[in-house]
């Protein structure tokens, strides 16, 4: 295995076996990268669900505000992971992120599957019916999404299924991106990157992104007053802005990523 160490443009290889190996040399790489520099339409996309997440104190919908919570947290681990170098587990992370704020939008709609969920682990009935491909709480999270926003629904199963390609499930996409083959006269080699290189962070940090407006606009559906009082749709305008700027400065390194900017549309201001 080879790691990375990313000092701006210039990346470090580790020539030494037992170093290699060393979780203390991967874990010094893994600190050093993450001082690098975060990019600015992921701080501005930090700030919007910040406001959003926190202090819910609605004690008949907390559970949703707790999922919406817990998409935050993953999210923000992704962007850890982009920085660290550690590209490959990111698409998992998103995945999680996006299924939780889909969770939290049903639950804050459906308080019988929100109980049915909530006693999965001492109900077998429960479990069965939340393992259910069909007509388990994620399927149906997916319709109540196209009901309420079928552009929005098709850009995050749109994303999902990138998450997938890309990670989310062990796929040969994840396998190439974190891996180089080198020939020589005498012989083929293998490395795999545990720590890749700073072109595929920025790949990570457009799916990061993509991922963010998407919970966000989630969260819009399932806490719509909060969303306009914190500001969500002028915020979700300027964090795309960013978002292509940043697209567009990296176009020669992400190539043909399947990110793309996503078209933000501001939730109807709700009726008093």
């Amino acid at each position: 295995m080879v790691e990375r160490r990313l000092d701006n443009k210039r990346i470090q290889y580790l020539e030494d076996a037992e170093e290699r190996d060393s979780f203390d040399q991967y874990r010094e790489q893994f600190i050093h990268n993450c001082n690098g520099p975060t990019p600015c339409f992921l701080n501005l996309s930090d700030q919007l669900p910040v406001r959003l997440a926190q202090n819910l104190n609605d004690p008949s919908r907390v559970v949703p505000a707790q999922m919406l919570q817990m998409a935050f947290g993953s999210w923000r681990a992704a962007i850890m992971l982009a920085l660290s170098g550690s590209s490959s587990q990111v698409p998992a992370i998103l995945r999680l992120a996006t299924e939780t704020a889909l969770y939290a939008l049903l639950f804050s709609e459906n308080e019988e599957i929100e109980a049915v969920w909530r006693a999965r682990e001492s109900d077998q009935t429960a479990r069965r019916k939340l393992r259910d491909s069909r007509n388990g709480p994620l399927s149906k999270a997916k319709d109540l999404l196209a009901k309420r926003d079928p552009k929005l629904k098709k850009r995050v199963a749109d994303n999902i299924d990138m998450y997938i390609d890309f990670g989310g499930h062990p796929n040969i996409a994840q396998l190439c991106s974190a891996s180089q083959t080198r020939f020589t006269d005498e012989s083929l080699r293998f490395d795999t990157f545990l720590l890749t290189s700073n072109s595929e962070r920025i790949r990570s940090f457009v799916k990061i992104g993509a991922c963010g407006i998407d919970i966000c606009e989630i969260f819009s559906l399932a806490f719509p007053r909060r969303y306009v009082n914190c500001d969500g749709p002028s915020m979700i305008a300027e964090i795309t802005g960013q978002f292509r700027l940043y697209l567009v400065a990296n176009q020669d390194l992400y190539g043909d990523d399947p990110s793309t900017p996503p078209t933000a549309t501001a939730p109807q201001q709700p009726a008093s």
